[in-house]
């Protein structure tokens, strides 16, 4: 590289560094002016707002008199008289009150005693069912015992239909087969003679 070469490279590179900084400049100064103007409108707006504050404090205390004007004007007393007919409602609503308080007073004894029914009969009603399982389960031991007693027992409808079933069948097949049969019963009463 020779030296015009070199001094022109540097003569640009001092000219881009100073476009730079002036542009950099230019943006200081733009937020500068943008801070400056937001700081006056935000002045004026505390100003509007302390303007609305003095305002509000004046009704409030405006406000405030009148209320003491207000009470001031109320009377501490106030006479009531009641005319001779008021009295005389009274006393009939009075006569009346009693009357209402004997039919309360009578309605609780009822409900008490309509409670008190209810939970004997709960009662009575839950020991008798408790007897009556108990009674029922009873007899069925008895009688299963006297079954078991006899040497019988209970079997379901369906084997003892099944064992008739079967038991016919044998009677027919011995009567087919009659010398079958006869080694048949042999084998059993031996089978059944263990």
């Amino acid at each position: 590289m020779n030296n015009n070469e070199f001094n022109n490279q540097e003569n640009t590179e001092n000219y881009s560094s100073q476009d730079a900084g002036i542009e950099l400049l230019h943006r200081v100064i733009e937020s500068n002016k943008a801070v400056e103007i937001s700081g006056k409108a935000i002045f004026h707006i505390y100003c509007d707002i302390k303007e609305d504050v003095k305002k509000i404090q004046a009704l409030a205390h405006e406000e405030n008199l009148k209320r003491q004007a207000l009470l001031k004007s109320i009377p501490n007393n106030i006479v009531a008289e009641l005319s001779p007919d008021g009295i005389k409602h009274l006393e009939k609503f009075h006569q009346k009150s009693d009357t209402v308080k004997n039919w309360f007073f009578g309605i609780v004894a009822l409900l008490l005693v309509a409670f008190f029914i209810i939970t004997a009969t709960v009662y009575l009603g839950k020991n008798w069912y408790r007897e009556s399982i108990r009674t029922k389960t009873e007899v069925r031991e008895e009688i299963l015992e006297e079954i078991k007693d006899e040497n019988k027992a209970i079997y379901e409808t369906e084997q003892v239909k099944q064992l008739e079933h079967n038991t016919a069948l044998m009677k027919k097949w011995m009567k087919k087969n009659p010398k079958d049969a006869e080694k048949f019963l042999k084998f059993k009463e031996g089978y059944e003679s263990r």
